[in-house]
């Protein structure tokens, strides 16, 4: 009796990691055959989703509320948004939280977006952590609050080792500043002989001297409120990602959004150079 109870307790881990596999692969597929139902195919749907958070002080001024309250309530859907990320296999989200631009805006906003920044990462740590989040971020973050610098790093920390997805944070982030900053940098290293000069500059190499070097390129950039601009926000990465401009303001933005955006993502054409015969190959190919 007591080998028997010696065996099983040996194999009890093996067990229920075999159990927690197996319900893992039924709501997969169960969650697939939704996706199937409501007409979007994750196997076609974007790797990378980049989403330009724009409208919030219109809220909150449609409300007759301060802007900075618009922030706040455009901080709290975040999460909700990354929910339907995970949901969707979406293994990359980036989320141009406050762009170089923003920070000419008057000192009271910047303040209070730096304050909501900082209480979004005291927050939410344990939230993101316990949903196998990866947080990192690009953009200048050197100018911001000492006591917001210090809870940005803990938290990239923190998450280092998470694998579900990864929410890469746009902060005090300018596309032109990045580009010329990697020249730089790709000139300090033709300089100092870490790299030998090519004959000529492609984008696999100068790929790697941008912020975003260890994250592949959207295929989607999805923006709110009604405006029809990229605004500065990953000009090079962005070549041949899909744009989804939607009329609602950040903070109303809602996971019924999200999944009209991707369903659209599953309707259109993705060439990328090539015939529609060939595209037509290449899918047959992947599936």
């Amino acid at each position: 009796m007591l080998m028997m109870l010696a065996i099983l307790y040996a194999l009890f881990p093996f067990v229920l990691f075999s159990l927690l596999l197996l319900l893992k692969y039924i709501s997969d597929k169960l969650f697939d055959n939704i996706n199937s139902t409501m007409g979007y195919n994750s196997k076609l749907g974007p790797v990378h989703v980049g989403v330009i958070m724009d409208g919030n002080g219109r809220w909150a001024t449609k409300r007759n509320l301060p802007r900075i309250y618009g922030h706040k309530q455009g901080a709290s859907g975040i999460n909700n948004l990354i929910i339907e990320c995970i949901k969707f296999k979406i293994k990359y989200i980036t989320l141009y939280g406050l762009s170089t631009a923003n920070l000419k805006r008057p000192k009271e906003e910047v303040n209070g977006l730096f304050q909501i920044m900082e209480n979004y990462i005291k927050e939410n740590t344990q939230w993101i952590q316990s949903n196998n989040i990866k947080v990192r971020v690009i953009g200048n973050t050197t100018i911001f609050p000492l006591s917001l610098q210090n809870s940005i790093n803990e938290l990239i920390e923190k998450t280092k080792d998470a694998t579900d997805i990864t929410l890469i944070l746009a902060l005090n982030y300018d596309s032109r500043t990045e580009v010329c900053n990697a020249v730089d940098r790709y000139l300090n290293d033709i300089k100092n002989n870490v790299i030998e000069q090519p004959a000529q500059l492609d984008w696999k190499t100068f790929n790697k001297y941008l912020d975003t070097a260890d994250f592949p390129d959207p295929d989607l950039i999805i923006r709110t409120s009604g405006e029809y601009r990229i605004s500065n926000f990953l000009l090079l990465q962005s070549a041949n990602a899909e744009y989804i401009f939607l009329p609602v303001l950040w903070p109303s933005f809602t996971s019924e959004h999200m999944k009209e955006c991707l369903i659209e993502y599953n309707k259109r054409e993705r060439r990328f150079g090539l015939t529609p015969e060939q595209c037509k190959e290449l899918v047959k190919k992947n599936n």
